[in-house]
């Protein structure tokens, strides 16, 4: 990117604007002080020109306004040099003598800000309170009046093909006049943002529109009601639009870089040149053979830059970027591995297991208080059912133990040691957790111990293999109630969660 211009020349003055001569190395300039100059830059290819100049020279320097000259440019013939100020007032140089061959004082009522060439002797002014007027130079007078915007007219753009002049207003409106007609074609609608310039693009078919925001607005022609596309990115104004070709443009942006940028698709090309921060580009043109861009800011000189782009976007790199994008999307290429995800939901799949097992041995412990030292049919590691009945002779021994008897089981039956500890450390550890409570077996245990004609209050131990099974098949049918009734509370307890 171009941080020093090839070529800047001195107008003593604030330049507001300026333009390039359609077939010769001439440039001119409009300074706030009223001036307007013109310098031959060199490189005269014309075919008139004896030889090539070397040096840039001034061909005149003319104080044709009382206040500041806002536009300049010359005529399609290059013969003629138009200048439009504060003063309200429109004048025509002759290139050849100097000489100001058409002026007139009042053109507008109001401060003219841009003057435009559209034929060999038509040209359009527009002001700031958005009247645009067409001038015949033969004639010496205006013969079309348009007042449509309520705001400045910033940039006008013409296409001869269809006689047709496009205006882009201060108050957010695009406006399309046909010059045949005394009635606009059409007034966009307002895009609630200063419109800045204005350049017809794609044979024609597309008008590109610079705003104070810095997004470009594309309009189709024929379809003016709004704009069809935008293409945000600049991140201040932009106030120049220079064509290359038909879908690459250069911008001139306030924040003093020059940009090449490409529609269709839209993207930013790369940048041109940075006249610096301090220094935003207010007008922006490009010489006749296209080997020159030329810029004015906040001070005295017109700068020159070779059209290069020092960064350009490639296809190759666009397709990287696009197969960057999918990676990502992926989970690749931004330090994730997937198999990652994976194991986190096997470490979520542990918690929640760790959990299971921690409320199911809550409440095998409440289980077993509720039965007391009858025990639950489950010993203390949950064996399955068909364990249920050894497990219930051993919790049977443990409380004979307790009450210091021999160790034996139901019906007479001894248990073997290794269950018996086991059975023991089990009932320590129930008993140590929870005081044990009433069983709630004891009315049907009762009424089995009756039935066997037993009267005792250790009903554990009622004589009679019949009353030892349907004891079984009660603590059984108890202990399936009781697990599902707790099995309720836990869904409970987590549904509230």
């Amino acid at each position: 990117m171009q941080t020093k211009p090839v070529l800047s020349l001195d107008c003593e003055e604030q330049v507001f604007d300026l333009s390039f001569h359609p077939s010769r190395s001439l440039v001119a300039a409009g300074t706030i002080e009223g001036q307007v100059l013109c310098f031959d830059y060199g490189q005269d290819l014309s075919a008139d020109a004896a030889e090539p100049s070397a040096e840039p020279s001034l061909l005149f320097n003319r104080s044709l306004h009382k206040h500041s000259c806002r536009s300049v440019d010359f005529g399609l013939g290059g013969a003629e040099l138009f200048s439009v100020s504060k003063d309200k007032s429109l004048q025509m140089v002759d290139l050849s003598t100097g000489k100001v061959r058409l002026r007139k004082g009042d053109a507008h009522g109001e401060p003219i800000n841009i003057v435009k060439s559209l034929g060999a002797d038509l040209l359009a002014t527009g002001d700031d309170s958005g009247c645009i007027k067409i001038w015949d130079t033969r004639q010496r007078r205006s013969v079309r009046k348009y007042h449509e915007n309520r705001d400045f007219i910033a940039d006008l753009e013409y296409s001869a093909s269809k006689d047709t002049l496009l205006a882009a207003g201060g108050d957010g409106c695009l406006s399309i006049f046909d010059l045949k007609q005394s009635k606009p074609v059409n007034v966009s609608a307002s895009q609630d943002d200063e419109l800045l310039s204005v350049k017809l693009v794609r044979d024609g078919a597309r008008a590109l529109v610079g705003t104070q925001s810095g997004t470009l607005l594309l309009f189709t022609w024929n379809d003016w009601g709004d704009c069809t596309d935008r293409f945000p990115g600049h991140p201040m104004s932009v106030s120049s639009l220079v064509k290359e070709t038909e879908t690459t443009l250069f911008t001139g942006s306030s924040d003093g870089i020059v940009r090449s940028i490409s529609l269709f698709p839209n993207q930013l090309i790369g940048a041109v040149a940075d006249t610096g921060e301090a220094m935003p580009i207010e007008k922006m043109r490009a010489s006749w053979d296209a080997a020159w861009l030329g810029t004015c800011s906040h001070d005295q000189y017109i700068k020159f830059w070779t059209p290069q782009v020092s960064m350009r976007v490639s296809d190759d790199d666009d397709e990287d970027d696009d197969d960057q994008d999918d990676s990502d999307e992926d989970g690749e290429g931004v330090g994730v591995d997937n198999d990652s995800f994976g194991d986190d939901d096997s470490e979520d799949d542990g918690e929640e297991q760790d959990l299971d097992d921690e409320v199911t041995a809550a409440i095998a412990k409440k289980l077993k208080g509720l039965k007391g030292r009858a025990g639950d049919g489950e010993g203390e590691d949950g064996e399955d059912e068909g364990d249920w009945e050894d497990e219930d002779a051993s919790h049977d021994d443990d409380d004979d133990d307790e009450d210091g008897n021999a160790g034996d089981g139901i019906d007479g039956r001894s248990t073997k040691p290794a269950k018996k500890a086991k059975a023991d450390k089990a009932d320590k550890a129930t008993t140590a957790a929870k005081p044990a409570k009433p069983a709630k077996t004891q009315p049907a245990a009762r009424f089995a111990s009756m039935r066997n004609g037993s009267d005792s209050d250790d009903y554990d131990h009622a004589g009679g293999s019949g009353s030892s099974r349907s004891k079984k098949r009660q603590k059984k049918t108890n202990t399936r109630l009781a697990f599902q009734k707790e099995k309720g509370k836990r869904t409970a307890f987590f549904s509230g969660l």
